[in-house]
């Protein structure tokens, strides 16, 4: 899929009156930046979490009409809970339990397509690569039962890197809009086609007296009593220096080389006892010449997503919209699919969808949640002697919930628990203490 349908009618964004909304005194009210899964998982267990004594509310802004047009409309959303860096580990176990519990409880498989997957890896037979493959306990290294869509190599040896117990897979557009439906079931009110135009500070500097929200009609907002969160995927940093130009923190994003094509494709002979066996994903890249990669994973309904090749590096556009697959790329990637999907003779792959995204990428490779320090953000007031030196070990109201890179989905529940948690103030269920700001 390669673009999620608009929200309900209604819902695209606010009434057209040009006003400014006021809340409770005592209010402490949440504006989250970007409509992707982080932002919407944020605002989903903000949403659970806030208590009703606090009078707060939660708002999410996009620049988008649409929900979730980049990554997270169109990612292959595979879920495990391996293959982690040693800090992002309890996040990504946490993440995937929290994955499984939500299924099971709101009957995933109707809502969101949530199903069971195999994960394979294929190397050239003698090849002792695949044994340092790190794959989670008590799957059997060698097991080839793979699809019968593969177009299975006798030169091949087989690993299976996670079952059943460790993976899944979950359609990205359906379990986005899942979250927005429950979002706005729980009182989240969204700005789409909008955006946040400015902030200003409070009097306690905790929290910004007031967020300016210009919306597609033009007419202006301010949420009072405010805190801000930027989830805003690969734009994130492009917000940041547009709504804090002094600020000494960047969030260090690669906005060129993050990008990647993918495609669908018609799964020649498909039979809908094919996806009782639950979906598998395999990783094609050793038996591929030179250092090309390729992924390929069956969906229910009789499509096979390719991914994994890559892209040719660009800039990154102002918008999820302006982002369009590379056709010379993605007529390569079917080809190469084409050597490993069975098929009938001289009968080509039927390509049902194909996209490019980008993916919030950071310098290093690892999600990025915290709170932005005082002084950071504000530096010219520092200099003039009005925040103590201890501020720095203060917060500011602006926190940074980005860099999930290709795991967004599979790491959206835990990342959004523990920012909301952040944000109100209470102490993270989730250890985070190696994926802090950088400062």
């Amino acid at each position: 899929m390669t673009a999620t349908a608009p929200p309900p009618a209604g819902a695209t964004h606010a009434d057209s009156r040009s006003c400014e909304i006021s809340q409770p005194s005592n209010s402490s009210n949440t504006v989250i930046i970007g409509s992707g899964v982080i932002g919407l998982a944020t605002a989903y267990n903000l949403a659970l979490l806030q208590s009703p004594s606090r009078h707060g509310s939660a708002s999410v802004v996009d620049p988008s009409s649409t929900l979730c047009p980049g990554a997270s409309g169109q990612a292959k959303s595979n879920l495990g809970d391996f293959g982690f860096e040693p800090c992002v580990e309890e996040l990504g176990e946490a993440s995937f339990l929290m994955h499984r519990q939500l299924a099971s409880e709101k009957d995933g498989a109707v809502a969101y397509g949530y199903a069971p997957l195999n994960v394979w890896k294929v190397s050239p037979r003698r090849d002792a690569h695949y044994a340092h493959v790190q794959k989670p306990p008590g799957v059997d290294v060698l097991r080839p039962e793979l699809p019968r869509w593969l177009n299975v190599s006798p030169d091949w040896d087989v690993l299976q890197v996670a079952d059943h117990a460790h993976a899944s897979h979950l359609d990205p557009s359906a379990f986005c809009k899942f979250l927005y439906d429950h979002c706005q079931q729980l009182g989240v009110v969204f700005h789409l086609g909008a955006k946040v135009e400015n902030v200003r500070p409070g009097n306690g500097l905790s929290s910004f007296e007031k967020v300016g929200i210009r919306r597609e009609d033009n007419s202006l907002i301010e949420v009072p009593d405010s805190k801000v969160v930027i989830s805003a995927g690969p734009w994130s940093q492009d917000v940041m220096k547009s709504l804090f130009p002094e600020s000494l923190y960047a969030i260090p994003l690669n906005s060129t080389n993050s990008a990647g094509n993918h495609l669908q494709v018609k799964t020649p002979g498909w039979a809908p006892r094919d996806d009782e066996r639950g979906l598998d994903q395999v990783f094609l890249g050793d038996v591929l010449d030179g250092d090309a990669r390729l992924d390929l994973t069956s969906y229910n309904g009789g499509t096979i997503y390719v991914g994994g090749y890559g892209a040719e590096a660009q800039e990154l556009p102002k918008s999820a919209e302006e982002v369009l697959p590379q056709k010379r790329n993605v007529e390569v990637m079917r080809t190469l699919a084409e050597q490993f999907i069975t098929r009938p003779p001289q009968q080509d792959l039927e390509i049902v969808s194909a996209g490019r995204c980008y993916r919030p990428a950071a310098m290093p490779d690892r999600p990025i949640i915290g709170e932005v320090p005082l002084d950071m953000l504000y530096p010219q007031l520092n200099s003039h002697g009005q925040i103590p030196a201890l501020s720095r070990i203060k917060g500011s109201g602006l926190f940074i919930n980005v860099g999930h890179n290709s795991d967004g989905v599979t790491l959206a529940l835990g990342s959004g628990r523990v920012m909301a948690e952040l944000v109100l103030g209470l102490k993270p269920s989730i250890d985070i203490s190696g994926l802090g700001l950088d400062v």
